[in-house]
């Protein structure tokens, strides 16, 4: 029989660690898992700096690729693809961690949601019941700015692809002076997203001043 209580006790105590600590082990208290959650918002601004930074990468290799050709364009044409490619993969980067940021935040509510049930004084129910609105608040937006990164983003990828697939073709003199206009319209595409990027990490920056604690 006490085996069995044991195992009982051991299967219960496992799904309510699976259920409201999921995203950050058992043995962790609410202010643990404010200080994971805001470890995920350092790593996410982290990743937005780098995102913001190959944008203008990008731009300025393939500017001076236009304005500034040099002989044998190859190696500048070779810099613009790998800017290309490592803008993409930061903004992939970008997208992963606010994703997994997202997920964590619905498990990082509802592990509040249950604390905050279990006050019984009035007053901090209700003020721990505001912040976690406020945080909830914070943290939607930040998903809704960074729909319109992502929005801003899939025009200029696809305008920065077909640079790159034209001028493997067409790396001459006249090749690249034919679409020079072109290169003002991807500029204005490369503002917008360092725009909304940067909107995203002010929306970020909000979401971070409603956890407690800080990141180790």
């Amino acid at each position: 029989m006490k085996i069995n209580q044991t195992l009982l006790y051991s299967g219960a105590l496992t799904l309510a660690c699976a259920t409201t600590l999921m995203f950050t082990g058992c043995a962790t208290t609410p202010a643990d898992q404010a200080a994971s959650m805001a470890g995920k918002v350092a790593k996410t601004g982290q990743q937005l700096e780098s995102s913001r930074a190959s944008v203008t990468q990008v731009l300025t290799t393939l500017n001076q690729l236009v304005t500034q050709p040099s002989g044998d364009m190859r190696g500048q044409y070779k810099d613009y693809l790998d800017s290309v490619k490592n803008l993409g993969s930061t903004s992939d980067k970008v997208q992963s961690a606010v994703s997994d940021m997202i997920a964590s935040g619905r498990a990082y509510f509802a592990g509040w949601s249950n604390q905050v049930a279990v006050i019984s004084d009035p007053t901090l129910k209700q003020l721990s019941a505001d912040r976690m609105n406020t945080a909830e608040s914070n943290l939607a937006d930040l998903k809704a700015s960074m729909d319109k990164a992502r929005a801003a983003y899939t025009p200029l990828a696809k305008d920065l692809k077909d640079v790159g697939t034209y001028l493997g073709n067409n790396l001459t003199t006249d090749g690249i002076t034919a679409m020079k206009p072109r290169l003002d319209t991807i500029k204005l595409e490369a503002v917008g997203v360092r725009d909304s990027l940067s909107s995203v990490a002010q929306s970020l920056n909000q979401f971070s001043t409603t956890l407690a604690t800080p990141a180790k």
